[in-house]
């Protein structure tokens, strides 16, 4: 695992949030397209999923740069001091890196700390992506967002605008919270929780040990936690929409 701590302490807070809007975005694009393919015209600062089917039925968004990551010179660079960096998603988390004195998300560049290579590399590149776009998650609250291949091992993390996802409803999606906090890129899972319910709106009741999430239907997810605080279990009583 490429080590980026600055960054993963900001992921932290983002990751569920993240993974369950990607969840959403998958669930989208298979109803309004089946099998999809990629477009893009970086110049229009488009990028959009088609049908491989139909073509000219897609799905549009307004792609914002957050960082790419090339294992060539084992670095990423911020979007805001990319070439091709546009809207406001990289300058959030250089924002936020100045206000909590998170240096990594302050300088240009951030060279990796790793001895993989080859395929192992790529895996490494591919998971520190997925932080990447995490702690811009947290920073903008905004979903879904798309790693892209740019060839040679390189990738570009962008958050997407534009998506008509539905909104995020517990009753809906908090029985994939457990299998998503397992997947999601957090090493604080209790934070990812309570991350989850400042983005969405969801009330909180938290001591010590517990901490709930709750829906003004009656749906609620509560999850235990050990003295270091790290969540140990999860029991939930969900209300679907009527």
């Amino acid at each position: 695992m490429i080590p980026l701590p600055g960054v993963q302490a900001v992921a932290d807070h983002g990751a569920l949030h993240a993974l369950l809007g990607q969840r959403r975005l998958e669930e989208h694009l298979q109803a309004a397209l089946g099998e999809f393919t990629l477009g893009g015209d970086p110049s229009a600062g488009r990028l959009w999923f088609a049908s491989t089917t139909d073509p000219e039925r897609r799905v549009d968004t307004r792609p914002h740069l957050v960082a790419s990551l090339a294992p060539g010179p084992r670095s990423l660079l911020w979007g805001w001091a990319h070439p091709q960096g546009t809207g406001t998603a990289a300058q959030r988390l250089r924002q936020l890196g100045e206000q909590h004195g998170i240096g990594e998300l302050t300088v240009p560049e951030v060279p990796f700390d790793t001895t993989a290579t080859g395929p192992e590399l790529g895996t490494e590149v591919m998971d520190a992506a997925h932080v990447v776009a995490a702690a811009a998650v947290e920073a903008t609250g905004l979903t879904p967002y798309y790693v892209a291949p740019i060839g040679g091992g390189s990738v570009m993390v962008y958050l997407l605008e534009g998506v008509p996802l539905r909104p995020f409803d517990l009753g809906l999606d908090g029985a994939g919270i457990g299998s998503a906090l397992m997947e999601a890129s957090s090493t604080d899972l209790r934070a990812s929780l309570l991350g989850l319910a400042r983005h969405t709106g969801l009330g909180v009741r938290q001591d010590a040990t517990t901490v709930e999430i709750a829906d003004a239907r009656g749906s609620r997810v509560t999850g235990t936690c050990d003295e270091q605080g790290r969540l140990t279990g999860l029991s939930m009583h969900l209300v679907p929409p009527a």
